[in-house]
């Protein structure tokens, strides 16, 4: 079986050591694969005599990550260059409207990601995106593990959670992802305890949070005989849990687990009319779902965000999941 690789453009690296002050900031709503990508390639460019934060928005700083970690909350003025770590386009990212003229780098794994032919030379060489990745905290250790050698305590505990939560605890993952094995086993031996990493993640969940998985669960919609579950956290139910108590993963495992489930889609309103949709399946592309309303992500696990409430979107989304997944109903009926 041929295993994936994985290699930064040529120069990557080099360019950005090059650069006096590096601000490295991820998606929106950041998660752990995002804030450990960051947190991890900072470290790593002090070390390299580079002044480097990274950064989220003030409103994310609640992550069990950044208990051990201090994160900014803004873009530094003095920054010469931005790094975006799971996302590609400013738009989709945290602190994204505090970019200016900064130079920008991108490391990603998102399949809505891939460059545009149009892109220019430049470009290229400043954008590391890998579709096939399963996380961005891989990429990340990668690079700094070609860089170093080795990996330190601090640099591994964040890489390991990282690649560990993008991966489902590597569940999510093939016999064509050797190499993420072989980082995760050289991250345990620089010091990390994955039980450890695993409580951080994945531990710790609120009585609030269970209580609200059991709402969630027993008003979930089912379509097409059970093939598709729509879950909805209504803003009453936000209001009434607060914001802390969400467990998506826990949603998409359980609904996934059915035989007769191929996708699951998490609707869940955030503030300001906004509307977030987590999106996971077992067969169908959601990410060619999610780019109709301006998302994106991976074959098995996309998303899209929308300033739109809940009644508006969720209908055309539904829509869409159900027209795919009865596509793919055809085309198994005809090999």
């Amino acid at each position: 079986m041929k295993q994936r690789a994985y290699h930064a453009p040529e120069g990557f690296l080099d360019r950005l050591l090059k650069e006096k002050s590096v601000c490295v900031i991820g998606h929106t709503n950041p998660d752990a694969d995002c804030l450990s990508s960051a947190l991890a390639l900072a470290i790593f460019l002090r070390s390299r005599g580079v002044d480097a934060v990274a950064a989220t928005h003030p409103a994310k700083v609640g992550h069990p990550l950044l208990r051990q970690h201090e994160i900014a909350t803004a873009i530094p003025a003095e920054a010469t260059a931005v790094v975006l770590v799971d996302c590609a386009t400013a738009d989709r990212c945290s602190l994204g409207e505090e970019i200016g003229n900064q130079t920008l780098y991108v490391i990603d794994h998102h399949k809505s990601s891939i460059l545009e032919d149009s892109a220019s030379d430049d470009e290229r060489q400043r954008m590391w995106i890998e579709p096939d990745a399963p996380a961005a905290a891989l990429l990340v250790g990668l690079l700094i593990q070609r860089a170093d050698g080795e990996l330190s305590k601090e640099i591994a505990e964040l890489i390991f959670a990282g690649i560990a939560a993008d991966s489902g605890y590597f569940k999510f993952l093939d016999e064509t992802q050797q190499s993420i094995f072989t980082l995760a086993g050289d991250c345990v031996k620089a010091g990390v305890n994955p039980r450890a990493t695993y409580e951080l993640i994945f531990g710790g969940r609120s009585a609030s949070s269970l209580e609200l998985f059991a709402q969630l669960i027993s008003r979930a919609e089912s379509h097409l005989k059970h093939r598709l579950y729509v879950v909805t956290e209504t803003p009453e139910l936000m209001a009434e849990y607060g914001d802390g108590s969400r467990d998506g993963g826990r949603i998409f495992d359980h609904f996934l687990s059915m035989g007769s489930c191929h996708v699951v889609a998490y609707i869940k309103y955030q503030a300001n009319q906004t509307t977030s949709i987590s999106l996971r399946s077992k067969f169908i592309d959601v990410a060619a779902v999610a780019e109709q309303f301006g998302g994106g992500g991976h074959h098995n696990a996309a998303g899209l965000s929308v300033k739109k409430p809940i009644e508006e979107i969720k209908g055309p989304v539904v829509e869409a999941l159900i027209e795919a997944l009865e596509l793919y109903a055809q085309e198994q009926a005809g090999r």
